[in-house]
């Protein structure tokens, strides 16, 4: 995810992403997010890029990850 750059998503006129967690953001179950994720997270926040989480987990899992982040979320019930 982190080869997407705010430079490419404007060429494309993308204004948001929708996001996973795992395998995307961080590994299967986990809460940990390394650096660079979070070093991108901040450069797409920082071009106005709109950030939400969508996930097929349930909210409790989800919930404490996006808030962590500062991210929107949509997760199962």
């Amino acid at each position: 995810i982190t080869d997407l750059t705010p430079q490419r998503l404007a060429q494309h006129h993308i204004r948001g992403i929708i996001l996973d967690v795992d395998n995307t953001l961080t590994h299967h179950g986990s809460q940990e997010v390394t650096q660079e994720i979070l070093d991108w997270l901040a450069l797409m926040k920082h071009h106005g890029l709109k950030l939400t989480i969508a996930s097929n987990n349930y909210d409790k899992r989800i919930r404490p990850f996006a808030k962590k982040l500062g991210l929107d979320y949509i997760a199962m019930s």
